[in-house]
C-alpha cells in the first residue's frame, strides 16, 4: 500500500511539473511576441514619421518657398489647400514618435520590458487627438483631383514634381503615394494594438490602458470615417444642385442624400428616362 501511495503522489507531482512547464512556456511565448509587436509599433512610427518628413523637405517647404516669388509654383493659398493640416498630423507623429522612444528605443532608461512594461498609456493620451487626421483625409480626394489637373496644366508644376519624385531619398515612390501615408495609419494604429492586446495577459499592468485606447482609436476612426462620409455628401448634394441649375439651396440641416438613380417614366408612345435624386425629406 505504501509503495503504491508512494506512486500516486509522483504521478501527481510529475502532472504538476508539466502544468508548470506548459504555462511558462506559453508565458515566454505571449511575452516574446508583446516584445516584438512593441518593436514593430516603434519601428513603423519611425518609418512613418521618417516618411512624413520627406514630404516636407522635398514638397510643402520648397513648394511654400517658390509661392513667395513672383514666379510661383503654386500660390500659397492652393499649397494649404493641397496638403491641407499636414503639418499639425506631423507634429502630433513627432510628439508620438518621441515618446515611443524614450519608452522603447535603445537610450530608454530603464530597458523596456515586455513582461512589466507599458506602452498603451502613450497610446491613450495620444489617441484623442487623432481626429484632427480627418480633416486630411476629408481632403484627400481632391488634393488628388488638383494634382492631376495641376500635372496636365502646370508645367512648372509638373516639372516640381518629376525632380522631386527622382530624388533617391523618395525610394521610386510618387508624391501621390507618400501623401496617402496619413490616410493608411488609423488602421495600422488599430491592427498594431488589437495584436499587442491580443498578447498581453489580462493581469499585466498595461492591459486595460492597451484597451482604453483601442476603444477611444476605433471610435476615433468611426468618427473620421463618418465626418468624411458628411463632407462627401454634402460634396454631392452641392454639385446636384449646381448641375440643376436651382436657385434653392438643396443644403437644409439633418437632410441626408440616400440614394440616385435613372427610372423610366411609361408613357403611352415611349419610355423617357427621368434622373432621381432621393434625400431624407424629398424626392427630386
Amino acid at each position: 500500500m505504501m509503495a503504491e501511495d508512494t506512486s500516486n503522489g509522483t504521478s501527481t507531482n510529475s502532472s504538476i511539473t508539466v502544468a508548470d512547464a506548459n504555462t511558462e512556456r506559453t508565458r515566454m511565448q505571449r511575452s516574446s511576441k508583446r516584445a516584438n509587436i512593441a518593436a514593430e509599433i516603434l519601428e513603423t512610427e519611425r518609418t512613418y514619421v521618417d516618411g512624413l518628413g520627406l514630404i516636407e523637405k522635398l514638397y510643402i517647404t520648397p513648394l511654400l518657398l517658390s509661392a513667395q516669388q513672383p514666379t510661383a509654383i503654386l500660390s500659397r493659398k492652393e499649397v494649404r489647400q493641397l496638403f491641407a493640416n499636414f503639418p499639425d498630423i506631423i507634429m502630433l507623429s513627432r510628439e508620438l514618435l518621441s515618446q515611443l522612444e524614450s519608452r522603447l528605443g535603445p537610450n530608454a532608461s530603464p530597458p523596456w520590458d515586455a513582461n512589466t512594461g507599458r506602452v498603451g498609456d502613450i497610446f491613450l493620451r495620444i489617441a484623442p487627438f487623432l481626429k484632427m487626421y480627418s480633416l486630411y483625409l476629408r481632403n484627400f480626394r481632391s488634393a488628388l483631383a488638383d494634382i492631376s489637373r495641376w500635372l496636365s496644366s502646370n508645367h512648372e508644376f509638373a516639372q516640381f514634381i518629376q525632380q522631386a519624385n527622382s530624388n533617391p531619398e523618395c525610394k521610386s515612390l510618387a508624391f501621390q503615394s507618400y501623401l496617402l501615408l496619413p490616410v493608411q495609419r488609423i488602421p495600422r494604429y488599430k491592427m498594431l494594438l488589437e495584436d499587442l492586446l491580443k498578447h498581453t495577459p489580462e493581469t499585466h499592468v498595461d492591459h486595460q490602458n492597451i484597451g482604453d485606447a483601442l476603444r477611444t482609436i476605433e471610435d476615433v476612426a468611426m468618427f473620421v470615417n463618418e465626418n468624411i462620409q458628411e463632407h462627401e455628401m454634402t460634396l454631392s448634394i452641392i454639385e446636384i444642385q449646381r448641375m440643376l441649375g436651382l436657385k434653392e439651396s438643396l443644403l437644409v440641416p439633418g437632410r441626408r442624400l440616400i440614394k440616385t438613380g435613372t427610372l423610366s417614366k411609361i408613357c403611352r408612345k415611349n419610355h423617357q428616362l427621368r434622373n432621381f435624386y432621393l434625400f431624407s425629406d424629398i424626392l427630386l
